[in-house]
Formats: C-alpha cells, structure tokens, sequence
C-alpha cells in the first residue's frame, strides 16, 4: 500500500514530496545562521575607536609619550588630502590596530594647517596630536575666505550609533575661537561645541546613526560665540566610537545570503 503524503495542502499518491515546508524551515534557519554570524562580528568589534590626527607635518604614531601614544594606534590625516575638496583616505585602523572598511572623503576643503601652535601639556591626546590642526576661517586670510570645511565619515554600519569626540587647540589667544561641529545623517543632525582658544583638556562630542550608505557627514562653521576677526575653525583630533565593522562583514553578508538563496531554491523528494 503506496503512502499518502500533504503537498501545499493538497494530497498525493505514490510518494510524498517535501517542498515548500522543508525549504521555508530550511530558509528561516540558514536566515537565523547569517544574522548570527554577522551579529557575532558586530560584536567582536562593538566599542572599538578609531583616531584621526588632523594637520601638521608631524604625525602621531603608536610610541612613547607624550608626543605619541603607547596604547593606541592612529590614522592621520594630512595636509595633501584636507586642503582639497575631494580628497580621500580609506582603511583606517581601530585603535586596538585592527583593520577596517572605515575611510574619509573631503567634499569642502580647509583653508589650510597650524603645525605648531597647539597645546603640548594635555593629557587627553598626545601632543603630536594637540599640537596641530587643520582649519577654516570665512573673512579673508591667506587669499581665502568663506572657507567652510565639510568631510564625510564612510564604511560605518547602517542604522549603528555612534560617538564624535572633536578635539582642537590654539594657543596665545585672547579671543574665542569656537567652532560648530555639525553632523548629518539623512534628514538627523547632531552638534557639538569647543572652543579652540587655549584650550587643553576639553573635548566636545555628538552622536548619530550611520546613513543607509554607512555615512555620517559632518561640517565646521564658526560657533555663535567666536568673536575672532577671521571666525577661524579648528580640528586637531576626531575620535569615533561605536560598533566599527570588520572588512570580512560585507563578505560573510553576501556569502550568507546567497546560501539562503540556494537553500531556498532546493525541493527534496523522498520515496
């Protein structure tokens, strides 16, 4: 006596065949399997951070302090690249020195660097770090105004959130040289407030999610506050953090999906 089997609610004769159930079971554990794998990734590199030194011939590296920093390690960001309004770094490294898909790309220019009128005595960052920066000014210095410097953040995790520390000094000033750190994802934005102005220890930090891209923009313009004849701009140091993906995410992502696929695709018949 041949067996009865159920197939899309309808019964059969002769041999049972297991479709749409097996392969939906199937589907929904393969799912199950890439959300874990790429969640577990997300992880590992939850509260990593990742260093920017902006300006300045002298660059801020993993060595002995005070000019540099024993513990972590730095992407800096120089001169050839922040002085052009499409200039681009890619890669960075996490603090911890693990590589990333994080980069930047300058979409507004800064007017140019300070190389050596920074603080030397913080003890936030070192001082290869504190001691330059990059900025912007809108009257007219050195042949330029309405300078308004903007970058983008990219290879962050859509939808993730995550902290901008922004670090800037000048010494032997006698004005207040503030700046407006504006951030924007989609239609959000974010802000944060320093005064450059001889400035040590204080930092000022915004947080957002990452675009649908993975972007984060951000702009400096001159806060209400500065009073400077040139409304000059600073950074000297970004410092990010939050879950700061692996380059092997994108990778497991698109192999996870296109076993989903597979699996979807297969129909088993059995005797």
């Amino acid at each position: 006596m041949k067996g009865h089997g159920t197939v899309y609610g309808e019964t059969t004769c002769g041999r049972k065949t297991v479709g749409r159930d097996v392969a939906s079971r199937a589907g929904r554990t393969a799912a199950a399997a890439v959300l874990a794998l790429v969640g577990g990734i997300a992880g590992q590199a939850s509260g990593a951070r990742i260093l920017m030194d902006f300006g300045g011939s002298t660059q801020t590296t993993h060595g002995a302090a005070p000019a540099n920093d024993p513990v972590n390690y730095w992407n800096n960001i120089g001169g050839a690249v922040t002085t052009t309004s499409n200039g681009s770094v890619g890669n960075f490294i996490t603090a911890d020195n693990q590589s990333t898909n994080v980069g930047l790309t300058m979409t507004a220019r800064f007017a140019g660097e300070n190389t050596t009128n920074g603080t030397t005595s913080s003890t936030v960052y070192p001082s290869n770090a504190t001691s330059s920066s990059s900025y912007g000014n809108t009257e007219v210095f050195s042949g330029q105004s309405n300078v308004f410097p903007k970058f983008t953040i990219t290879g962050l995790l859509p939808g993730e959130n995550y902290s901008f520390t922004f670090y800037a000094s000048r010494t032997g000033a006698s004005d207040n040289r503030s700046t407006l750190y504006t951030l924007t994802s989609g239609s959000t934005s974010s802000t944060a407030t320093l005064d450059a102005a001889n400035n040590v220890n204080n930092t000022a930090t915004a947080s957002i999610a990452a675009d649908s891209l993975g972007q984060v923009r951000i702009g400096l313009s001159p806060a209400t506050a500065n009073n400077n004849a040139n409304h000059f701009t600073y950074l000297a140091v970004l410092d990010v953090s939050g879950n700061i993906p692996e380059p092997t995410t994108g990778l497991l992502v698109a192999t996870g999906a296109a076993g989903l696929l597979f699996r979807r695709s297969r129909r088993r018949t059995v005797a």
